[in-house]
């Protein structure tokens, strides 16, 4: 059931004696566990964005804010400001990753080529420690797009129930979203031809629904002005 762009990649692979020497185990046990980061991160950010946002809404300091050009310009700030704060919060957990990555032994492979162990190949030639940061970055660009949806919520919800009533609900959607689309990311499957491509197609959609929403943002809050 392989498709045939599948088949010359593990054939190339074989016949060129690319596979590698890392236990298989290792590439596995990372498959499960990458899901598991982009999901934490995802949670992390949901808790960094959402009350914040929401108790500034509840103290009704947002007209305030509409009467200035500085006031303006906070706007524009608290989202850098959550968009700086979801970017460290993936820093950090990746650091921790590595650390717990460290503990088990498993960071002495990290220049070990993984074009092919004895149960998966890969559709780039690259070795572990690459995989490692192609799979932290696509966990954490996805997780950027996805805060952007929920500092929407946080702007629209009028209450701490509201917020999380919302929230919760559209995060448990996009965990199993995160899982399906991003599951086996460069793993040459018989499933799904290109992993790549879907991952990256799921990056995508969600960067262009965050830009769509910043905008949107942006020129409402323009409409809202009451400069006087």
């Amino acid at each position: 059931n392989y498709t045939k762009e599948a088949v010359q990649r593990v054939a190339d692979v074989i016949k060129e004696n690319r596979l590698s020497l890392m236990p298989s185990s290792i590439c596995s046990h990372l498959r499960i566990d990458f899901p598991r980061f982009g999901i934490l991160l995802m949670i992390s950010c949901f808790f960094i964005v959402l009350p914040y946002q929401i108790r500034e809404h509840l103290a009704g300091v947002n007209p305030l804010f509409l009467t200035t050009n500085i006031g303006r310009n906070i706007w524009k700030i608290r989202y850098r400001s959550a968009l700086i704060s979801c970017c460290i919060i993936c820093i950090l957990q990746f650091v921790i990753f590595c650390i717990m990555l460290e503990k088990a032994d498993v960071l002495q492979y990290w220049n070990y080529p993984i074009n092919g162990t004895i149960y998966g190949f890969y559709w780039l030639d690259m070795n572990f420690g690459t995989y490692i940061v192609l799979n932290v970055m696509l966990y954490s660009g996805i997780v950027i797009g996805i805060m952007t949806i929920f500092y929407l919520i946080s702007r629209v919800s009028v209450n701490y129930i509201a917020g999380v009533a919302v929230g919760i609900p559209i995060s448990m959607v996009f965990g199993f979203l995160l899982l399906i689309f991003t599951r086996g990311f460069l793993e040459v499957t018989k499933s799904i031809s290109y992993d790549i491509l879907r991952s990256i197609g799921f990056f995508c959609v969600l960067w262009c629904v965050a830009v769509i929403i910043t905008y949107s943002f942006r020129r409402w809050d323009k409409r809202r002005d009451i400069f006087v």
